[in-house]
Formats: C-alpha cells, structure tokens, sequence
C-alpha cells in the first residue's frame, strides 16, 4: 500500500499540471490587452506566429482575412487586420500563432 501512496503522489504533480480532459484540443494563444483601454482600436488586432513559421502557416491563419498588413520578415511573421470575434478565435487556436493583440493608437513626441 505504501507504494501504491508514493507512486500517487509523485504523479499529482503532473496530473494537476496536465489540467482537465479534453483541455489541450482548446488551448489558445494569449490576446494582449492595449495598455491603455482608450487608445484601443475595436475590431483590429496583430496576429504575431512563433518562430520558425512558415510561409504557408501564416497564409493558414489569414485564411480569407483581408490584412491591413503582411509581416514576413526574418523576427516576426504575422498580419494585422480587422477580425469578428469568432475568426480571431479560430485564429488563436491554430497551433503556429503566438499571440493576437489589440490594435491601439501610438502617439509619438517631436
């Protein structure tokens, strides 16, 4: 019996660390809120991909998408561009995107 505990025990950790069935299927690549809510810009987000992406994941994630702009240099590949809450979803859950993030106003000091 005392082995039947210990083993237990030494594998809560990565039970607790694996989470609930069924939750892998949903994960998601974090949104990164404006700093400041009122320079937001509503509807208009950054889709940055993970390094080593390719030219066809990042023609995945525009899908039908119109982008306001194509990033494809050698640090950062992504777009930006008008999304509905449903399609930034289904973005956010492709496996090749890092992160979306809401659009917002920068004002630069001359």
């Amino acid at each position: 019996m005392l082995f039947s505990v210990t083993t237990l025990l030494a594998l809560l950790p990565a039970a607790i660390l694996a989470g609930p069935p069924g939750e892998a299927s949903e994960k998601r690549a974090p949104l990164i809120q404006a700093r400041s809510p009122s320079k937001a810009i509503p509807g208009k987000y950054i889709v940055k991909l993970k390094d080593g992406s390719t030219d066809a994941a990042l023609n995945k994630a525009l899908g039908s998408h119109k982008a306001g702009q194509v990033y494809r240099a050698k640090g950062f590949k992504g777009f930006a561009g008008a999304l509905d809450e449903a399609s930034l979803e289904a973005i956010r859950k492709l496996p090749e995107v890092c992160d979306g993030q809401l659009s917002h106003q920068v004002q630069t000091l001359i």
